[in-house]
């Protein structure tokens, strides 16, 4: 199963990044990041259903 963690956190970047309250260099720090979470869950996530067909 996915991360809790990571999910917890994606949602909150997803929340920060569409606040409009970032200025630039925050916007572009928490863009990478969510980039890097999205990445980390799509892996966690196929390496769990490629695990639960080995069933």
């Amino acid at each position: 199963m996915i991360s809790n963690y990571l999910e917890a956190e994606n949602q909150q970047l997803e929340t920060e990044l569409g606040s409009g309250n970032l200025d630039y260099v925050k916007l572009q720090e928490k863009s990478v990041r969510y980039v890097v979470i999205g990445k980390l869950i799509e892996e966690k996530t196929n390496k769990w259903l490629e695990l639960a067909e080995m069933e």
